[in-house]
């Protein structure tokens, strides 16, 4: 349950500045986790890859899923040119 209360704790600081998810940075992150007892040491690199939407997408490699070889395979056994 942790973890549950130290995004929303990230979440309620980012609304409240008017600030994005990609605004969330490593340090931010890991004083939270510390708040909570839970020590991270994530770094900024592995966050942003962490919430990545490309990164998300392209890891859902299952059939019907959103990644783009997916997709194109789709595409190509039904002989489309495109999805439009």
């Amino acid at each position: 349950m942790r973890t549950h209360n130290i995004v929303g704790l990230i979440v309620r600081g980012l609304i409240s500045q008017g600030l994005a998810l990609n605004s969330v940075t490593a340090d931010l992150l890991n004083k939270a986790a510390d708040s909570y007892g839970l020590p991270l040491n994530i770094k900024d690199q592995d966050l942003q890859e962490a919430i990545s939407l490309m990164k998300i997408v392209e890891g859902h490699n299952v059939t019907g899923g959103p990644r783009q070889t997916r997709l194109e395979n789709v595409r190509n056994s039904k002989g489309m040119d495109s999805f439009s």
